[in-house]
């Protein structure tokens, strides 16, 4: 199992594929498997790296508060491990805020970012919304009925109107194999809570492409907008009737979108 046990904790990773490094990050409460319907279409040309992050998945779960910016040490300390100089990076919800912050403290390490459904600085609304899972969740409320309570916000009408797929999402969710905590998810909140760096990203040079849903109910469309304004030449792709789960609803558009950029 691999496994890298740094200053912190031990955090789980993959490796597949071949060719040029490419690094996956996942958004709250994922682990590496959330990007498993991207797998056919990235890995003949890319070597693809996941992880879960801090707090999710097999990787540690930390007793202390942390921020995003640790999060995405955890990236950089993961590529120095395996010996990745650069490497392009997707980044998803959360993962694109690590991506962020990557893209602020160490762009040497980027050669292009793809920041998918994410946001700059969290919205008083969607952190309302995380913080009042994280109260579900400590009062001990059914996993199903806090799941059905959080899907309108992650996936489009159009997904949802169909009661067959509702059902296995939520069957998956629950039968996930390696769950994550209460503490993991609400230490992820806190860190997500903290993060801003709008005013950094005027800053930014590296290539970017910004990818967003336009029926995002938990990071609206404009979001997505301001990241692109802010980071100076960020192209945006708006996949019109999806929501937030880009990598769910779309897979096989999301991979040539992000195969179009990168290649």
């Amino acid at each position: 199992m691999p496994i890298l046990s740094h200053g912190e904790g031990d955090l789980f990773f993959t490796q597949e594929g071949k060719g040029e490094d490419l690094v996956l990050i996942g958004g709250l409460t994922a682990n590496h498997t959330i990007w498993e319907l991207l797998l056919p279409h990235l890995a003949p040309h890319f070597r693809l790296l996941r992880l879960d992050n801090r707090g999710s998945g097999r990787s540690f779960v930390p007793q202390v508060p942390y921020t995003i910016g640790d999060m995405a040490e955890d990236i950089v300390a993961l590529i120095d491990h395996l010996n990745i100089k650069t490497a392009h990076v997707v980044g998803h919800s959360m993962g694109g805020m690590i991506l962020q912050q990557l893209l602020v403290a160490h762009p040497e390490r980027i050669i292009k970012a793809v920041v998918c459904a994410s946001t700059a600085t969290i919205s008083a609304m969607a952190r309302l919304q995380l913080q009042s899972t994280a109260l579900m969740r400590a009062a001990r409320v059914p996993q199903r009925i806090i799941l059905e309570s959080v899907l309108p916000w992650l996936f489009s009408s159009q997904w949802l109107s169909d009661p067959q797929r509702v059902e296995g999402t939520i069957q998956a969710m629950i039968g996930d194999p390696y769950p994550q905590s209460e503490k993991g998810y609400a230490g992820q909140v806190a860190a997500i809570a903290r993060f801003d760096v709008a005013d950094k990203l005027p800053h930014v040079h590296t290539p970017t492409l910004v990818v967003a849903g336009a029926e995002d109910a938990l990071l609206p469309l404009s979001f997505s907008e301001q990241i692109a304004a802010l980071i100076p030449d960020a192209q945006l792709i708006v996949m019109e009737k999806l929501g937030h789960m880009l990598q769910i609803e779309a897979p096989e558009t999301l991979a040539r979108h992000i195969l179009h950029f990168l290649r």
